[in-house]
Parts: structure tokens; C-alpha cells; sequence
């Protein structure tokens, strides 16, 4: 999070002065985004940036990316397991059709 208020100098007194509005300047997809909060408080500044770069997430991706600190085990389990139309391509499905066969094959039994 880069948030800066431009120097600029004033033309009749010749003093460098500080601008009382915000900018913010991020990187993303190598892109540099530089632009004004256009207010003067430093805390509804930084959210500003934070929601620009929300904004920017949504539009390439369609919602926002996941935060970088999410771990696998934190996700339900319900969502990786397979759904019956993909039962054949897992280990357990593969594994359940190997004793099914088994059962109805006569050489198995030996």
C-alpha cells in the first residue's frame, strides 16, 4: 500500500508545499495504478485503494482472488470430494469398480 500526498511548488512564493488530497500507487499485472482518493484523510484514503484494487481483481477474474494466507485444509471437504459423474476418474472409484468385477469374476476367488 503506497499512499503519498504530491509535492508540488507554489509558483509565486517559490515553496515546496504539500498537496492536502491523497494518492495512492500499486502495481498490478505490471501495470503501475496511480491515482487520487481525492480526499483528505488518510484512513478512507487506504480504503479506497483497497477497493480499487478489489475493483480490478473482479474485472480480470470475475470475483475477487482469494486472500494469499488461505490454506487447503481450511477448505471444506465437501467441495473436493468428487461427484458421482467423476467417481471413475478417482483412486476410490477406480478401487470400488476393480472389486465390483472381482466379485462378479469366477478366478478371483481362488
Amino acid at each position: 500500500m503506497a499512499l503519498y500526498r504530491p509535492t508540488y511548488t507554489d509558483k509565486k512564493t517559490r515553496e515546496t508545499r504539500t498537496s492536502a488530497v491523497w494518492w495512492y500507487k500499486f502495481i498490478y499485472c505490471g501495470k503501475e495504478i496511480r491515482e487520487s482518493a481525492r480526499t483528505t484523510r488518510k484512513m478512507i484514503a487506504a480504503d479506497k485503494e483497497k477497493n480499487r484494487r478489489l475493483e480490478l481483481e473482479k474485472s480480470i477474474w470475475g470475483h475477487a482472488a482469494p486472500e494469499t494466507g488461505t490454506i487447503v485444509s481450511d477448505l471444506s471437504m465437501t467441495s473436493l470430494r468428487p461427484t458421482s459423474t467423476d467417481m471413475s476418474s478417482t483412486i476410490e472409484g477406480r478401487r470400488s469398480q476393480l472389486h465390483s468385477r472381482r466379485a462378479a469374476s469366477p478366478r478371483w476367488d481362488v
